[in-house]
């Protein structure tokens, strides 16, 4: 049986297939597979956001679910929320395998905090994560740490309890924009290949998103833009990537996701993502449509490994007939950065070339490795 469904806001025009009967549960066992894995890259009929690489991430895989939120209520204030699946072997990640969870942020005087929590009884605790073709759910037990998904996934929410770490509170999402995959739109058929080896879905390119948490007794309470893709490979990411720009703002009324990297063997693969009051003005993987390139500080193209924090990116979506349309990022705090990974929130401004001129918050990061 197949249903067309339909997002629920006026904003969001487009439509969804799903499988309303491909429901599924998993128990993720919190130790490396010592076998082969598969991992899916072609969309199927269920959920964009169910676990991709099975029967579990081994030590040169992974899959895992980000989530972020950039301020549009104060300056500077931001939070990502990471789910993995995935060891220092196969990501760029300094907890034990194979589940962890972690929570970064930028404060509003510009100061940032990093948190990785780990399941609190090792081997005996499991990720529990319950996927159907209209909602998702995932525990990570032992860290305090879930979210799910409902409604078509156009809402999301996190629970986060954790005493001990002394961090704790909710951030929610409502879509303003619908998924989509690096190609396109998420149909059956459809390729999850952002660059050979790694898969990408982005269940939420943009959202209204509210963040209410306590993090060592601080309260953070800010409203603003978020956003929720998730990532899997069933190589190595050290193996596939040699470089890696990728972003999401709000820039006036459009919705922007973008994407442009190298892969180890030199080419340069790119995602570009438009829509405008939730309906998608583009969605492709053209490299001559999308172009990202760095500006001021630590600026060289192709990106010198370990070469620190650009000052900000141009980004450019040649949309032919229906223009050009150009925007700058400018970093204004610096969320993580760990030598040969990056994650900044700044401004962003630009639009169409010859119309209207936009200002908006962006969050994005940058991997140069060597």
């Amino acid at each position: 049986m197949r249903l067309t469904l339909t997002f629920p806001t006026a904003a969001l025009l487009a439509t969804v297939a799903i499988d309303p009967a491909a429901a599924a549960s998993y128990e993720i066992p919190n130790s490396l597979h010592l076998g082969s894995v598969e991992a899916e890259y072609t969309a199927g009929c269920g959920n964009i956001d169910g676990p991709r690489v099975f029967p579990r991430p081994n030590a040169t895989s992974y899959d895992w679910w980000y989530f972020d939120v950039v301020s549009t209520s104060s300056a500077n204030e931001s939070v990502t929320v990471v789910f993995y699946e995935s060891s220092s072997t196969a990501f760029l990640s300094l907890y034990p395998p194979l589940l962890a969870a972690s929570i970064t942020g930028t404060l509003a005087d510009g100061s940032s905090y990093d948190i990785g929590v780990v399941p609190e009884n090792g081997v005996l605790d499991s990720a529990i994560i319950e996927a159907d073709g209209d909602s998702i759910s995932g525990i990570w037990q032992g860290t305090g740490f879930s979210f799910r998904g409902s409604e078509g996934l156009t809402k999301y929410v996190i629970e986060i309890d954790n005493p001990l770490y002394e961090v704790s509170g909710t951030v929610t999402f409502e879509a303003i924009a619908p998924p989509h995959l690096p190609c396109g739109l998420y149909e059956p058929g459809e390729t999850e290949v952002i660059l050979p080896g790694v898969g990408w879905s982005n269940a939420l390119p943009g959202a209204l998103a509210n963040v209410n948490l306590t993090v060592k007794g601080h309260p953070i309470s800010f409203s603003g833009i978020g956003y929720h893709d998730k990532n899997w490979g069933d190589v190595s990411f050290y193996s596939a990537v040699q470089s890696w720009y990728w972003g999401h703002a709000q820039l006036g009324p459009y919705t922007l996701v973008w994407f442009d990297a190298i892969s180890k063997e030199g080419d340069e693969w790119v995602s570009g993502y438009v829509a405008r009051d939730g309906e998608i003005v583009h969605a492709d993987c053209e490299v001559d449509v999308v172009k990202v390139r760095p500006f001021g500080d630590n600026s060289a193209y192709p990106p010198e490994a370990l070469s620190g924090d650009a000052s900000g990116f141009t980004i450019e979506y040649n949309l032919g007939e229906k223009g050009m349309l150009r925007a700058n990022v400018t970093a204004e705090a610096v969320q993580l950065g760990a030598i040969v990974y990056w994650r900044d929130i700044g401004a962003i401004s630009g639009g169409f070339v010859g119309q209207e001129q936009y200002t908006g918050r962006a969050l994005w990061d940058q991997i140069k490795l060597p």
